[in-house]
């Protein structure tokens, strides 16, 4: 009889089988379709063991027994999905054009009974995916697990409101376990206190009992459950830290988009009650800080709470967030139904820039010009000749000499000043702290990193057994290279220069170029004990692990990371330049005000007009921001109308000055070419 069995497995698999040993769910038909059913494991989900709880989180475990009238079985098709795009790809498809886990399309394979023989046809059945972690494939969307709140009269579980929720469950689909074994026949429940009987279950085995994770071998032969543990992957429920602690529902729910065909859809949502006992306690952190604290006159910073949902702010706001715009230390109380937190004080402060204060001008002539002078210079001065400061400054420097002006013009002035990034040290501060060793060559770690803000890795402490250049490297969590720096590290312990700039990025990783050590190893000092993750600077840097796990910590010790310079710009100061007549004769004011330069801001041509009343020598000139000449024309006694277009299409970008010098006066013109 076993060899007859083996021999019927192995005619399942390849699709075409003698089935006297096979009925259909109606004993009496001869002809019918063998239909898996999956069902839910109560015992499992109702086991606090195997569905453990901690602050913030719930694990589940998940079993699927099958208890239809045939397997459940998916093969691979070689069709693919990257986004919206179905490709076909026969052989296999690592990843996506845009780097991402392609889903693979996938058919359910279908017994069917004829007579005395079997055979079976395909439908389709959605996608499966590779787990990188698992390094196996998961048939996507099979099965989704909430924590509701029952709603009485309402008798469908996923109408109940939920209060968390995990994310789309993905399985390998194997036969892990069989019905049969007593250690998990409660599991496979058929009727309430009947369990599986290999003896008597309808058609029990069929299927063969060894799918497991392979892409072509997957699927629930029939009496055999699948179970995945809350210590796996995807396995955990995020509690928010507003619930409370109490009894709710656990819901689980296999295949919710129906995909596969069963013999009983009704039958694939699971509640249970699960209570809460490890979610009541104080938050660390209640405050997240949407930006930096320190910041330049007229900036902003974002202030969210992220508990409770009656937040009070000690600047006396009820909202959610805040928007600070005034320095000062500031908190925020907040409660849910179960408890009540303050956050920490956050202090905001602002860089002080002196606003320029320039000297007082007497007013200037007609067709002259006028030296404007910051008396409080400390950083860089910019001059503009607009109240939006918009465009490229007219000029820089404490002092500025305007053009020759005709009539009463403003300027505005802007004082910039740089600030020296902060230096942070973060621990841990040596290796002393715990046990150690050269890291040895098959097992060459990196730190996994979060970077908040743009930092330099300036220096650390690091120890080598040997002097020699290391390559130091930041790599994205995929492997692919960021940055490196070489660097020489002496034999012992020493504080090495570093100074690798650590761009904003999550799940980066810091670590050392096997090749830049001896023996494919960098052979540097790695500690392995008494580590406790996270480490860093609050707000800008979190190590929170390594590629090896939370047990090992690699290489770089004292690490001594530097902010940012801060460029801040003052408030604007206005200066006046008043322009009075001054006994300007008709003619020359007449000359000054028919200057047109046309357009104005220009590209590739001007188109210049003025009028001279008495013949003189007349010196035209485009002058940059520089002082120099780079465009000049002379005309000898001309009187009457000028009108010439003048090329500047080979000039850069800027400010320039179009002067017109006479006998009896100058004229100048701004003009911006873009």
């Amino acid at each position: 009889m076993r060899i007859l069995f083996i021999l019927s497995i192995f005619l399942f698999l390849s699709g075409y089988v003698q089935a006297q040993e096979w009925v259909c769910p109606n004993p009496e038909d001869t002809e019918c379709d063998l239909i898996p059913d999956i069902r839910l494991s109560k015992p499992l989900l109702q086991d606090p063991t195997q569905n453990p709880e901690i602050l913030g989180e719930l694990g589940v475990s998940l079993g699927t027994p099958n208890l239809g009238h045939g397997p459940l079985r998916v093969v691979p098709t070689d069709n693919y999905i990257c986004g919206t795009d179905t490709i076909f790809s026969p052989g296999g498809m690592n990843e996506c054009p845009d780097g991402e886990l392609p889903r693979q399309l996938m058919k359910q394979v279908i017994y069917r009974k004829v007579g005395d023989v079997i055979d079976t046809y395909e439908r389709d059945a959605g996608t499966m995916t590779y787990h990188p972690t698992h390094d196996h494939i998961h048939v996507d969307n099979w099965g989704t697990y909430t924590i509701r709140e029952e709603i009485e009269g309402v008798d469908d579980p996923r109408e109940w409101p939920i209060i968390a929720e995990g994310s789309k469950l993905g399985f390998c689909l194997m036969d892990l376990e069989t019905c049969a074994d007593p250690q998990f026949e409660q599991e496979c429940e058929v009727s309430p206190g009947q369990w599986v009987d290999p003896e008597t279950f309808p058609n029990y085995g069929m299927g063969g009992g060894q799918f497991n994770c392979a892409a072509q071998a997957q699927g629930i032969s029939v009496g055999f459950l699948d179970i995945y543990h809350y210590y796996l992957d995807g396995m955990q429920i995020p509690i928010p830290p507003d619930v409370c602690n109490g009894t709710y529902k656990l819901v689980v729910e296999a295949d919710p988009l129906n995909f596969f065909l069963e013999e009983d859809e009704t039958n694939n949502v699971l509640a249970v009650d699960v209570t809460l006992t490890e979610q009541n306690a104080q938050p660390t952190s209640i405050v997240s800080v949407e930006g930096p604290t320190t910041l330049c006159p007229g900036e902003t910073v974002e202030l969210v709470c992220t508990f409770g949902n009656e937040p009070l702010w000690s600047n006396g706001a009820t909202t959610q967030s805040i928007l600070v715009t005034e320095p000062g230390m500031y908190s925020v109380s907040s409660a849910t139904d179960c408890v009540s937190a303050t956050s920490d004080v956050i202090e905001v402060v602002y860089r002080e820039v002196e606003q320029p204060a320039a000297s007082a001008l007497e007013p200037i002539c007609q067709q002259d010009n006028a030296t404007i002078t910051v008396e409080n210079a400390t950083g860089d001065i910019f001059w503009y000749d607009n109240a939006e400061m918009e465009g490229t400054p007219i000029a820089t420097g404490a002092s500025f000499e305007t053009p020759v002006l005709g009539s009463t013009t403003s300027y505005w002035a802007v004082q910039e000043s740089v600030f020296e990034g902060a230096v942070e040290n973060s621990e841990p501060y040596d290796n002393t702290f715990g046990g150690g060793a050269i890291n040895s060559p098959q097992f060459n770690g990196s730190l996994i990193l979060n970077v908040l803000e743009p930092v330099t890795l300036q220096s650390a402490t690091m120890y080598a057994d040997y002097t020699g250049v290391r390559t130091i490297e930041l790599t994205t969590e995929n492997g692919e290279l960021i940055t490196s720096v070489d660097v020489n590290v002496p034999a012992g312990e020493n504080k090495v220069e570093i100074n690798l700039d650590l761009p904003v990025g999550e799940n980066l990783r810091l670590g050392a170029s096997s090749s830049s050590g001896q023996g494919g190893s960098p052979d540097l000092f790695r500690s392995n004990s008494n580590i406790s993750y996270p480490y860093g600077i609050p707000a800008t840097v979190e190590v929170t692990g390594s590629t090896f796990g939370d047990s090992y910590y690699y290489y770089y010790y004292n690490m001594e990371y530097k902010k940012s310079d801060q460029i801040c710009v003052s408030a604007a100061q206005q200066v006046e330049v008043i322009v009075e007549p001054c006994g300007v004769n008709t003619e020359e004011a007449y000359e000054a005000n028919s200057v047109v330069v046309l357009p104005n801001p220009a590209k590739d041509v001007i188109q210049l007009q003025f009028d001279i009343v008495s013949a003189q020598a007349v010196d035209i000139q485009i002058i940059n921001m520089a002082g120099q000449s780079v465009y000049q024309q002379q005309l000898s006694a001309f009187s009457g109308k000028f009108d010439q277009q003048i090329a500047v299409d080979e000039l850069p970008e800027g400010v320039y000055i179009v002067e017109i010098a006479k006998e009896n006066g100058k004229t100048q013109k701004k003009l911006i070419l873009q």
